[in-house]
């Protein structure tokens, strides 16, 4: 396809994570773009305000102005009305991840991809090449912390874009340097076998220019042991990085600060340096190695590096303090994984020495059907738990699975609760609570919601 500003694009479930970024950018750039969410929020009403037109609801007359392209969120079925309409009309209809292709072109993308840490190592890159002049076009698949800012139209000659790997769409990328934080056995709704998924991860790396290089996370063993797998890429562009002194990159000396942490950063066993974080864990500082690693391949130096990603507050809903009162601390997060859950769980317990409390969400009935055990073994690391419901996000009910097979895992010790009401798990919270508790929302859904209500509620002396 061929784009040019000045295109009438309508984007179908513009409110998404990954789709406003596109819609924003695609307007910064001299499109005319409109779009259709199911719910008005504070993104649409961003996007309205840069001249967006943004529908409520998705139905047909929504395509009743001249639209040259249609660009669909992974959550839009066959089904959709709107995306029906388009086709009747034989408007072209293309993914997600196919416009993001379009919107790099020729620049030199940056792109992370992995199961889980994506948006913050995306997130973490573009505050490097941002705080050191370097003007990047910026796509990631949430919201930075003190800004709120999930995408910009940079003039620079480089794209720091996330690229989700949920619909295979981010092997429409020929990136310059493609950053792995790691591969695991999710979005089998799509994919269906673990080899299917990675035989996406590997034909994604073979996509990489031949001036580029592969950041992969030596932690995960099949980005370990790639080198036996036949991929396009030259093995030498390979740049394993991690805990190891075996990796080219790694760090040691890691202690927590406060709700951060700190490292000693080393490069074939030179130490270039130390490194400090406002963002708490171990899994945070492997996305920032990412990060760093790629600065110093932009030509980016060690020091200014490091002092860049010193300034990093965060990403939206990894994390995110929603509030403390009569010194309980409510955290939000958007852990919906187990690897996820154990890695947010592990980073309170590096700060936090009183209870933790989890409230979780289960996102999607296939996610739930294929990882509930493990969702709820992961959420055993925490003290008390509560397990809503399953979060549909837009799937169709799978008879007999809820969120009760995440709770029956998680523990048989009145320590965990599946409770499908959130007032009802609001009044539980607020019987149990004590001084000192660290509570923590949970999921991708909107469980977010038990979080700000419990704060606003909350009467412990």
């Amino acid at each position: 396809m061929a784009i040019k500003p000045g295109l009438r694009i309508h984007m179908i479930g513009i409110g998404g994570a990954g789709m406003s970024g596109i819609a924003k950018v695609l307007a910064e750039r001299g499109f005319i773009v409109s779009g259709s969410d199911l719910h008005e929020n504070e993104v649409t009403k961003r996007l309205e305000s840069l001249g967006i037109r943004v529908f409520r609801g998705h139905v047909a007359e929504n395509l009743k102005t001249e639209v040259d392209w249609v660009v669909i969120s992974t959550a839009i079925t066959k089904e959709n009305v709107e995306l029906k309409a388009a086709l009747d009309h034989g408007i072209p209809v293309i993914r997600r991840g196919e416009m993001l292709a379009e919107l790099v072109g020729d620049m030199q993308a940056l792109a992370v991809s992995g199961a889980h840490g994506k948006t913050t190592t995306t997130a973490m890159i573009f505050t490097i090449l941002e705080g050191c002049n370097y003007d990047p076009t910026f796509v990631v698949g949430g919201e930075l912390r003190e800004s709120s800012l999930n995408a910009k139209n940079g003039n620079g000659e480089y794209a720091v874009i996330e690229a989700d790997e949920s619909d295979a769409s981010f092997l429409a990328l020929n990136p310059h340097i493609a950053v792995v934080t790691n591969v695991e056995d999710d979005h089998l709704d799509f994919y269906k076998t673990r080899d299917k998924i990675e035989g996406a991860f590997l034909e994604f790396l073979g996509k990489i220019k031949p001036n580029g290089y592969a950041i992969l996370c030596g932690e995960d063993p099949f980005l370990r042991n790639l080198s036996k797998y036949d991929i396009d890429t030259e093995k030498e562009k390979f740049v394993l990085y991690g805990e190891s002194e075996d990796f080219e990159y790694y760090f040691k000396d890691w202690v927590p600060k406060k709700m951060g942490s700190e490292f000693s950063f080393y490069h074939q066993g030179e130490m270039l340096g130390k490194v400090v974080l406002q963002v708490p864990g171990k899994h945070n500082s492997l996305n920032a190695m990412a990060a760093i690693i790629t600065a110093l391949k932009v030509g980016i130096s060690f020091g200014d590096a490091a002092f860049a990603i010193s300034k990093f507050t965060g990403t939206k809903r990894r994390f995110q303090i929603v509030g403390e009162r009569n010194k309980i601390v409510i955290v939000d997060d958007y852990a919906h994984h187990p690897t996820e859950i154990k890695a947010t769980i592990k980073a309170a317990r590096d700060f936090h020495d009183g209870r933790i409390i989890v409230v979780f969400q289960p996102h999607r009935y296939s996610r739930t059907r294929d990882l509930g055990k493990e969702l709820g073994m992961a959420l055993s690391l925490a003290d008390i738990k509560f397990v809503t419901n399953v979060y549909s996000a837009g799937e169709e009910c799978i008879p007999g699975i809820t969120g009760k097979i995440v709770a029956e895992a998680a523990g048989k010790d009145n320590s965990c609760f599946f409770i499908e009401s959130n007032d009802d798990i609001l009044q539980r919270l607020h019987e149990i609570i004590k001084t000192n508790d660290l509570i923590i929302t949970m999921g991708a859904g909107d469980v977010w919601k038990i979080g700000e209500e419990l704060l606003r509620t909350i009467n412990v002396s």
